[in-house]
């Protein structure tokens, strides 16, 4: 009779286990939405930025604009410069051999933020409109 028992409470469990532990891990394998490329262009300035972790000011008045061709201005390296850049998911790559790419780590209408690193130093970008 205790054999009986354990053997229809496992019928039971085991499907119910299975159900619980593919609910709790299915959700964790979808990909995270990618932000959309109109949303990115126009003038962002910065707001904060983050060297290696840590707040620095060394990039006060620090701006991006992003143009409808993608073209990407910045005075990010000093003197206001001008390269071509491409959208490709969570990344904006950029053509320069300093600056190759932004991960773009959270985007609306109003909050840009960016994270690259630049002469192995790593860098968030909190930039607003």
């Amino acid at each position: 009779m205790q054999r009986n028992f354990l053997s229809i409470n496992l019928r039971l469990w085991l499907p119910m286990a299975a159900l619980i532990l593919c609910t709790l891990f299915i959700p964790s394998c979808v990909e995270d939405p990618k932000p959309k490329k109109e949303n990115i262009l126009g003038l962002w300035k910065i707001d904060r930025a983050l060297r290696n972790g840590k707040l620095t000011n060394s990039l006060d008045g620090l701006y991006m604009y992003f143009e409808k061709d993608f073209t990407f201005e910045s005075n990010l390296l000093g003197d206001t410069s001008s390269f071509s850049s491409i959208v490709e998911g969570n990344k904006i790559k950029i053509d320069h051999n300093l600056i190759r790419h932004f991960d773009i780590q959270e985007l609306n209408d109003s909050l840009l933020k960016l994270e690259t690193e630049i002469n192995e130093d790593e860098l968030l970008f909190v930039l607003k409109r």
